[in-house]
């Protein structure tokens, strides 16, 4: 199973990274899309019920609730589901994208896709610390810069720019021809603030209108 991550469908998350990147040569300061392997293997994946884990390399992690897009034969949209890209903000802002973005646990994925318009519907965040909800938002998918469905196109043209121009790391391991039973992660509108970042023991849900909501705990 191949999981792709996409970087800037909404502009937020864009911003956010431009302002806080410490490396010159961060995506965010200086392309308008990019893109990521997410995991190795299916038993990365912390379904519904299982543990999210914390990167024991880094001390800043959020929480990117998104969608997930299910692709069929010919880059055609099959399903959606909800996902939690956990993020370990200060690896991938510092030093490299790739360890801050992918490692064992780190992406919460809901084992069910459904059919159905997302044009204009809100994916939610809420954090359960200590037995209290700290934090319950929404965003809108009305949002987004890019479309969902341009999404299979803009990875491929990413990944031959960055052949060309001699800048792929580990993202070289993806097939580029995005067989069927490929999960694109969509991106995210939402960046929690830093007092709402991830601890040990949150129970995190991403939510949305008449999609299974993806429940999950923190470890480390």
């Amino acid at each position: 199973m191949q999981v792709i991550g996409c970087a800037y469908t909404y502009n937020i998350s864009q911003k956010v990274r431009s302002r806080l990147a410490r490396r010159k040569n961060h995506s965010s300061l200086n392309r308008d899309f990019s893109f990521f392997k997410k995991i190795e293997r299916p038993s990365d994946i912390a379904r519904g019920g299982e543990s999210l884990r914390l990167n024991p390399n880094a001390k800043k992690h959020w929480y990117e609730p998104e969608l997930a897009i299910l692709l069929g034969e010919n880059y055609q949209i099959i399903g959606f589901a909800l996902a939690n890209d956990l993020t370990a903000a200060d690896i991938e802002l510092g030093n490299s994208t790739y360890d801050g973005k992918c490692w064992p646990g780190s992406l919460g994925l809901s084992d069910e896709f459904v059919d159905m318009d997302v044009d204009d519907i809100d994916i939610g965040l809420k954090i359960e610390r200590e037995g209290k909800i700290i934090y319950d938002h929404t965003y809108s998918t009305q949002r987004r810069r890019l479309e969902f469905p341009a999404l299979p196109s803009k990875i491929i043209e990413c990944h031959r720019k960055l052949v060309k121009a001699g800048m792929l790391d580990k993202s070289k391991d993806i097939d580029t021809s995005l067989p069927a039973g490929t999960v694109i992660l969509a991106g995210t509108g939402l960046i929690t603030p830093p007092k709402y970042y991830a601890q040990t023991g949150d129970i995190v849900t991403v939510f949305a209108e008449n999609m299974r909501a993806l429940v999950n705990q923190v470890a480390l």
